[in-house]
């Protein structure tokens, strides 16, 4: 596969720097934009691309960008929005994974204005999750409801946390407190992550594992408001749960200041570092299962996925799906429009299948199976 078009990688953490390596690959020019100069080198150096210095909240900096066909950002939620902003208003079409708190309705004023699109959450959940609702849908002709269990977790359970952050801590803090939104007969509800019922669940090649209700359905909201359920599960080793509702009672989930001798700092300040700062002789797995269902029969798409390489199991899926995001977009299979996209969009039969197969032919197939 050969297109004479620009790629810009913006944003060259471990997402971007997968998505990079794919694209070139598949014979894409890919420039690597990047703050950080010793990461646009070493990651140069790496996968043998060329590589500008840009401060994508500068729009003079921003110019740099002007030769790009199609932007595939990967950037830290505190600075996207507005990061995105600036990309949009020169024109450039974008793909995009960074998780930012702001409504993105000015980011699609700016698109519509430009005559560009923004296709947003391509990620895993969001985002490969998000195509696998509406794959599943357009497979089954109509569903009723739709679950996602989703998670990355040591490959084999490692108390107390059985987790490798990967990703912000802070952000990862915020999915045990932040409301969970999910649809339960017909109507969106909330539910406190914590509270709720502790789930449990067998996944062929890792075992039992529990999950609670997050607040990741996001888009699918508003693009599914017809069905009569739909929710977001985070997977998690047995255990995991019950370890973080006594954080929560130590008050260690809070952003309030605790004193230790003569210093005050917050306390999920405090519990955000220490996750961080710990290290598992482990290597991480991300487990994802989404099922699509009608009243007759539904469908169920397992994936698991493993490190490759330098590529942690998180990086290496979040950044492929980034990267067939992309791919899709430019083949023209996406029914393009000038503003927001969403994952979901990518969910046509053709489409979803080019994705699966591609999945499949980076070694981390999606298995579909017919539930009763």
């Amino acid at each position: 596969m050969v297109f004479n078009l620009n790629i810009g990688i913006i944003g060259v953490g471990n997402v971007g720097k997968r998505a990079a390596y794919l694209l070139k690959n598949e014979g894409f020019n890919v420039t690597l934009f990047d703050y950080n100069e010793n990461s646009l080198k070493k990651v140069s150096n790496e996968l043998n691309l060329s590589y500008k210095k840009v401060n994508v909240l500068d729009m003079q900096s921003c110019l740099s960008l002007k030769d790009i066909d199609l932007a595939i950002t990967s950037l830290p939620g505190s600075i996207a929005f507005n990061a995105l902003k600036n990309i949009v208003s020169l024109g450039i079409n974008v793909v995009d994974v960074s998780f930012f708190p702001e409504d993105p309705k000015d980011i699609g004023e700016i698109a519509e204005k430009n005559g560009v699109s923004v296709l947003l959450d391509a990620g895993v959940a969001p985002g490969l999750s998000n195509m696998l609702i509406s794959y599943g849908m357009n497979k089954l002709g109509k569903i009723n409801g739709g679950r996602i269990y989703v998670g990355g977790i040591t490959q084999m359970p490692d108390p107390p946390f059985g987790i490798i952050a990967s990703w912000n801590t802070m952000d990862l803090i915020d999915e045990y407190r932040r409301k969970a939104r999910l649809i339960s007969n017909g109507k969106v509800i909330e539910m406190d992550p914590l509270s709720s019922e502790i789930g449990k669940i067998y996944v062929k090649g890792v075992g039992e594992l529990e999950y609670f209700p997050t607040d990741g359905l996001r888009s699918l909201l508003y693009t599914f408001n017809k069905l009569d359920y739909l929710a977001e599960y985070t997977l998690r080793w047995p255990g995991h749960i019950e370890f973080m509702r006594g954080l929560k009672k130590l008050g260690l989930l809070d952003h309030k200041k605790i004193k230790i001798n003569d210093a005050e700092i917050y306390a999920d300040e405090f519990l955000s570092n220490v996750i961080a700062s710990y290290k598992s002789n482990l290597n991480d797995i991300v487990v994802l299962v989404v099922e699509t269902l009608n009243k007759d029969k539904g469908i169920r798409f397992t994936q698991i996925t493993t490190p490759e390489n330098d590529f942690t199991a998180m990086s290496r899926v979040t950044g492929s799906f980034l990267s067939y995001a992309g791919i899709e977009f430019i083949k023209g299979k996406i029914k393009k429009k000038a503003g927001l996209l969403y994952p979901e969009y990518l969910g046509e039969l053709d489409t979803g299948e080019d994705i699966i197969n591609m999945m499949k032919k980076d070694g981390m197939p999606i298995i579909e199976e017919i539930i009763k």
